[in-house]
C-alpha cells in the first residue's frame, strides 16, 4: 500500500472537504512536535494544487487530531513552474521576512529560459540584494519545484526618500510587520491557554484556573464558593462560580443607571444574578461579560421585589477561565447516540455545540440521532465541515 495522503490518514478526516490532488499526493516525510502539538508534512504532487486547498487540508487535519497547527509543505513537478507561482513565492517570502511585503507590493514577474525576472513599483532592489532575499527566493523555488533558477530585477528598482512612493511603501511595510507581530502573539496566546487549560485531573466542583480571574465589578476580594444546588431563600450572603447565559441590560427612565440580568449555572442549579448601578460602574460588565463566560459571583440571596423571585444582588463580579475537559485516551471512541435540542423535551445541546464537543475530544466521527426529527443536520453538517470530522447521521 503507497503512503498517498488518503492511506495516511484514513480513518482520521472527512475526505469530502479533501480535493484529489491532496489526496492522491504521496507523503514523503512527518514531523510531529508532541509538546507544541504540531504535525508538518512533506507531499510530493504530481501537478500544481490551489494553496486554498492546501489550507483545508491543513485545517482539517488539526482539527481532527487536536492540534494546535498542522503545515503541509508541497513538492511540484519542476516542470509546472511558471510567473504564475510568483505569488505563491512571495506570500511564502512575506512570512519568512514581513519587512519585505512593501517593497515586493505590485510586483510582477516573467520566467523564460530559467530566468524569473521581477518587475519591482516601490524599489528597494538594493535592499533585496543586500539583505539575500533574492537567494532565499532562489532556495524557496528549488526546495518547492526542485529547479534552479536566476532571479533578475527589474522595474523601478529605487525610490527617494524624500517621495511620496517611498513613504507609502514603508507605512505599508511597518503596517505589516505589526500584523504579522500581533498574529503572532496571538497564536502564542491561544497555545498557552490550551496548555495550560489541558490538565488531566481538576477539581470538577471549582474548575477555576488560578490567576485567571478579572475584576470586573464590586468588591475585588475573592470568597469561598459554593454550590448553587446549596442555595435557599434564607442563605445570606454566598460566593458561586458558573457559566454564563441569558444577559438582559436595560436603563433606568432616568437614564443614569443600568439593571444588568444574567443567568449562572455551575451544573448542579442555575440562579438569577442582578446588577443595579451607576452606569460607569456597570460599563465594565457590559463589555467584558458575554454569554458562555465563567462567572464567580457574590452577593446576597434576596427576593427581588420587582419580580418576586429569589436571586443573587451582585457585590462582586469577576470573569475567569475553566479547566476543559479532555479526552487523553490513546484510542478515541465515538459517540453513537446523541440527541441534540431538536428531540423535544428530551436533548439539551444544540448540534453545533456537540460536534465541537467531539471534534475537540479529538473524535474523528459523531453521530446525531435525534427521534422523529432530522431538522438538526442542516446545523451539524456544518458544524462538521468546519472540525474537519465526520458526522454520522442517525
Amino acid at each position: 500500500m503507497s503512503n498517498t495522503f488518503l492511506n495516511t490518514f484514513n480513518g482520521f478526516l472527512d475526505f469530502a472537504i479533501i480535493s484529489d490532488a491532496i489526496k492522491e499526493s504521496i507523503v514523503e516525510e512527518i514531523s510531529v512536535n508532541s509538546e507544541r502539538r504540531t504535525v508538518e508534512l512533506v507531499c510530493r504532487f504530481n501537478k500544481i494544487e490551489h494553496s486554498d486547498s492546501i489550507l483545508k487540508a491543513e485545517q482539517a487535519i488539526a482539527a481532527a487530531m487536536s492540534l494546535s497547527c498542522a503545515t503541509i509543505e508541497p513538492r511540484f513537478p519542476g516542470e509546472c513552474f511558471s510567473a504564475d507561482c510568483y505569488g505563491d513565492v512571495v506570500e511564502i517570502l512575506k512570512k519568512k521576512s514581513p519587512a519585505m511585503s512593501g517593497i515586493f507590493m505590485d510586483s510582477t514577474a516573467r520566467y523564460e529560459n530559467g530566468v524569473l525576472s521581477i518587475a519591482l513599483q516601490n524599489g528597494g532592489a538594493d535592499i533585496i540584494e543586500s539583505s539575500g532575499t533574492k537567494k532565499e527566493i532562489k532556495l524557496i523555488i528549488k526546495t518547492r519545484y526542485g529547479i534552479d533558477v536566476e532571479v533578475e530585477l527589474s522595474g523601478k528598482t529605487q525610490l527617494f526618500k524624500d517621495s511620496e512612493e517611498y513613504e507609502t511603501m514603508m507605512q505599508e511595510a511597518e503596517r505589516q510587520l505589526v500584523e504579522e507581530e500581533l498574529k503572532r502573539q496571538k497564536e502564542k496566546e491561544l497555545e498557552r491557554r490550551r496548555q495550560e487549560e489541558s490538565v488531566e485531573d481538576f477539581d470538577e466542583s471549582y474548575p477555576i484556573i488560578e490567576g485567571s480571574e478579572k475584576h470586573l465589578y464590586g468588591r475585588d476580594r475573592l470568597a469561598k464558593t459554593v454550590p448553587i444546588s446549596s442555595l435557599a431563600y434564607d442563605t445570606g450572603a454566598a460566593t458561586v462560580w458558573g457559566d454564563v447565559f441569558g444577559i438582559e441590560i436595560k436603563e433606568t427612565r432616568d437614564g443614569r443607571n443600568n439593571i444588568i440580568t444574567f443567568n449562572v449555572t455551575d451544573y448542579t442549579g442555575s440562579y438569577i444574578a442582578k446588577i443595579f448601578d451607576s452606569k460607569e460602574r456597570c460599563r465594565p460588565v457590559i463589555d467584558c461579560l458575554n454569554a458562555g463566560d465563567t462567572v464567580i459571583v457574590g452577593g446576597d440571596i434576596r427576593e427581588d421585589r420587582y419580580s418576586g423571585e429569589y436571586l443573587i444582588n451582585v457585590l462582586s463580579l469577576f470573569k475567569a477561565r475553566k479547566y476543559v475537559r479532555r479526552d487523553n485516551a490513546p484510542r478515541k471512541r465515538v459517540e453513537l447516540h446523541l440527541h441534540t435540542t431538536l428531540s423535544q423535551m428530551d436533548g439539551v445541546s444544540s448540534p453545533e455545540s456537540l460536534v465541537k464537543c467531539a471534534a475537540n475530544f479529538g473524535h474523528k466521527a459523531v453521530a446525531i440521532t435525534d427521534h422523529g426529527v432530522l431538522q438538526a443536520y442542516p446545523e451539524a453538517c456544518s458544524a462538521a465541515k468546519k472540525a474537519g470530522i465526520k458526522l454520522i447521521y442517525g
